[in-house]
């Protein structure tokens, strides 16, 4: 790329000037060596190439250039930040994400006790744990009905994934699915998912319950994916009304035009959609004329103070209302007590999900018991 190979001359001029050595180790990582250098030094080579990259700029055309290049430069010392130089490189990419995850356009040395050394190494644990999961398809489906609150029977089950952790422990989502999302495993484990329900709903065609599935923002923006995910639904000879795909409103909101595109490919196949966490957003009423959504979840923090908070109430109202004109179901999420039941029936939210009507447990607990009721 142009930009690279511009940058690589920069970068030789500083090394030249700075009696260092440059190496390539990326496609746009570069790495100065400087022998017998103290902390000072260093610092100083590194923020001369930082202001270097700065003031570079790329020439496209006689009047046109590119401007505000940007990056960002860790700095690892030896013998005290690894005494070899595979530890040494791990550390240095350390102190690079910190200075990434600290606005960019900085320096950071590598700090054994820095919070971004910390994340770093959760973000790389995590992975690790991930891609061991998908290599042995050791996946855990647990599953949460939806309820109708006045006669509590169930109307659909939600669907959620959990993998074991360093202990042999079940972890669920929350835990790992911020990482595989950066780490680009969102939809290999999506994928997985999808396939294990539809499995699921083919072995109990006997059923009328529908399955919900929660698919992550990096799973919907990859059009291969999604032709993938249309293969199957097409391809399952299960009844596809019995399948519902959860979008939380932040993914929804991350990537309107993929989200849409999702859904106009497989609401032909027969697949209902839920918009998850609604009310999270600033826009929430405004994109639901871009998605054609079936059922709105009302975002937790909605529910939880629900009997002592007015606004919360007023907004459910609103929700109820609107969902009531354009045919669609609501369905507040996180109800964990009896005293928000009252305040939900005068908001008119006629179905409610959370630990007070039923816990999550094992799909395969459905083989033995339907869930079609709950008593609480």
């Amino acid at each position: 790329m142009q930009h690279t190979a511009g940058l690589s001359g920069v970068l030789r001029a500083v090394a030249r000037d700075r009696n260092c050595e440059l190496y390539r180790i990326g496609e746009d990582q570069f790495l100065l060596h400087i022998p017998e250098a103290l902390r000072e030094d260093a610092q100083v080579t590194a923020a001369i190439a930082l202001d270097a990259v700065r003031d570079y700029r790329i020439q496209l055309s006689h009047n046109r250039i590119i401007a505000n290049i940007t990056a960002s430069v860790g700095i690892a010392l030896y013998p005290f930040h690894g005494a070899d130089w595979d530890s040494l490189l791990a550390n240095l990419d350390n102190a690079t994400c910190q200075a990434k995850d600290d606005g960019r356009n900085r320096v950071a040395l590598f700090n054994p006790a820095s919070d971004a050394l910390r994340a770093n190494n959760r973000r790389l644990h995590w992975s690790g744990l991930i891609e061991e999961a998908i290599a042995r398809d050791d996946l855990t489906l647990y599953f949460q009905p939806a309820v109708q609150i006045r006669s509590r029977q169930a109307v659909h089950r939600e669907v959620f994934l959990r993998i074991p952790d360093d202990k042999g422990r079940l972890a669920d989502a929350v835990q790992f699915m911020l990482t595989a999302e950066a780490a680009g495993l969102a939809p290999a484990l999506d994928q997985r998912v999808v396939a294990r329900v539809l499995t699921q709903l083919h072995e109990d065609s006997g059923g009328s319950l529908p399955y919900s599935v929660n698919l992550s923002a990096n799973s919907i923006a990859n059009s291969d994916w999604v032709l993938e995910i249309e293969d199957m639904v097409r391809g399952s000879e299960i009844n596809p009304e019995r399948l519902i795909f959860e979008i939380t409103e932040k993914a929804a909101m991350e990537n309107v035009d993929a989200t849409a595109h999702f859904i106009e490919r497989l609401r032909p196949a027969g697949a209902r959609f839920a918009l998850d966490d609604f009310g999270a957003g600033f826009s929430s009423f405004y994109y639901l004329k871009r998605f054609a959504v079936d059922i709105l979840k009302i975002d937790g923090g909605f529910t939880r103070d629900l009997d002592a908070n007015a606004e919360s109430r007023a907004f459910l109202r609103a929700v109820n209302g609107l969902a009531q004109d354009i045919g669609h179901i609501v369905i507040a999420k996180a109800v964990e007590n009896g005293e928000v039941l009252k305040p939900l029936k005068e908001t008119g939210t006629q179905y409610a999900q959370g630990h007070w009507f039923a816990p999550a447990r094992p799909l395969l607990q459905t083989a033995q018991d339907d869930g079609t009721s709950i008593s609480a």
